[in-house]
């Protein structure tokens, strides 16, 4: 199970949920321990408590069920050829489906940094193009791992496919058994997406997912505040791989860092709006950040439906 080391506390107080315009007290988002210090001998006081605990606990709560549906995605390239090979690429995914071990992850997670151009420029004329060509050499080499977090034993995971329209891939895992909880239905759950044709207006969204901490090390994204998102596609040509793609793509003021890469965008009811594609340095050093829409993952997963 992934240590949360946060403690819920429960109030008479805490009756069926938070009031309209109550809001997040973000001093509290990663605190380890919440210290409920309430002035309850007033009206005002007990009111102005609960509008700050309840919101922030639901939070939490939200966050630590999605938290736990999210993972460490590692990939090591040339693995047949090589067992003792580390791990060259990673990133993260999060569970789409329970029963069938679904996981999105980002495209470019698997494909890395290498010239499959060069690469494969021998084999490519056997497939349809060169995505397909890709995709088969992964299953065939690759050994691709989920974790979840750093130091914890890795979950075998077979690729499923690359996404040739988006900067999207789907892996499965293949053995349930090896992840912790789940047998636990209510703790092992997907992350739901958005439901299909809910509205874009006002969008306020978070990340979730690990970062990169140094030396192939991976640390979990800590709690953010809901920070806007832009609903209009920003269509452009993007690098994946060393492959151009032009995939239209969500902005949003969230910073996004290494590793974040193929983790989900969540929506203030903690449903995918989206996954995280990338970020893109301005002139000026302004920095737009990316992620592929809601719209594009649904297409992919119909194909597997």
């Amino acid at each position: 199970m992934k240590s949360s080391g946060w403690l819920f506390v429960a109030c008479a107080l805490c009756i069926a949920g938070a009031a309209a315009g109550q809001s997040i007290d973000v001093n509290l988002l990663s605190k380890e321990k919440i210290q409920a210090n309430c002035e309850l001998n007033t009206y005002v006081g007990a009111e102005d408590c609960v509008g700050r605990l309840i919101p922030t606990l639901n939070y939490r709560a939200a966050y630590y069920a999605a938290d736990n549906a999210t993972y460490i995605v590692r990939v090591t390239y040339d693995a047949l050829n090589n067992p003792a090979a580390r791990p060259s690429s990673f990133g993260s995914g999060f569970l789409v489906d329970r029963d069938r071990g679904f996981v999105i992850t980002a495209k470019h997670v698997l494909v890395g940094n290498r010239d499959w151009t060069s690469l494969l420029q021998s084999t490519t004329n056997q497939f349809a193009n060169l995505d397909t060509a890709i995709e088969d050499t992964l299953s065939r080499t690759a050994r691709i791992e989920l974790q979840t977090s750093d130091g914890m034993y890795p979950m075998p995971t077979r690729l499923v496919a690359i996404d040739r329209d988006s900067d999207l891939a789907l892996l499965q895992i293949t053995n349930l058994n090896a992840i912790q909880l789940s047998n636990f239905k209510a703790l092992f759950q997907a992350i739901p997406l958005v439901p299909e044709g809910k509205g874009c207006s006002d969008l306020k969204v978070i990340a979730i997912g690990f970062q990169e901490a140094g030396a192939g090390v991976m640390e979990r994204r800590r709690p953010d505040e809901f920070t806007k998102a832009e609903c209009l596609l920003q269509a452009g040509t993007y690098y994946i791989g060393m492959l151009k793609h032009r995939i239209p793509l969500l902005t949003t003021g969230l910073k996004f860092t290494a590793g974040n890469s193929g983790g989900p965008v969540l929506n203030e009811q903690f449903q995918v709006v989206g996954v995280v594609s990338g970020a893109k340095t301005n002139l000026g050093d302004s920095i737009n950040n990316y992620f592929v829409p809601v719209s594009a993952v649904r297409s992919f997963l119909n194909r597997f439906r």
